[in-house]
């Protein structure tokens, strides 16, 4: 949807193939950077330069890396009252399973020297 007239006519159809959201949603900002898609209104998914980033910090600092406290809120989690529900996260699970990929590239291809990750730290949301 490209101006208000469409999401207007969206709106008002359900049988639209945009509808509930009638809008375009695109990963890539003004720049040309992809900054993924999101949970909330802050949390983006981008593991897409994490490998580079890795490789960046441990040539630049010549030092072991250990990622810590990156996690990913769900979006509507509270309203998930169902067993299934949250016994198969499947988002957070693609969250984690996209990042450790690129953590594993990290190493195998880069040599990055990656000790752990940590979802969460002693000082989580303190």
């Amino acid at each position: 949807m490209d101006n208000i007239d469409s999401i207007i006519e969206c709106t008002s159809n359900s049988s639209n193939v945009f509808f509930p959201y009638c809008v375009n949603q695109t990963t890539i900002n003004q720049f040309g950077w992809n900054i993924g898609y999101r949970s909330q209104s802050y949390v983006y998914i981008t593991p897409t330069y994490l490998q580079e980033y890795l490789g960046y910090l441990y040539n630049t600092f010549l030092t072991p890396i250990v990622i810590t406290e990156f996690g990913f809120p769900v979006f509507g989690e509270a309203e998930k009252l169902d067993l299934s529900d949250q016994l198969f996260d499947t988002p957070r699970s693609i969250y984690y399973w996209s990042y450790m990929s690129e953590a594993l590239k990290a190493i195998w291809e880069d040599g990055v020297n990656v000790r752990g990750a940590f979802a969460w730290s002693f000082a989580d949301n303190w």
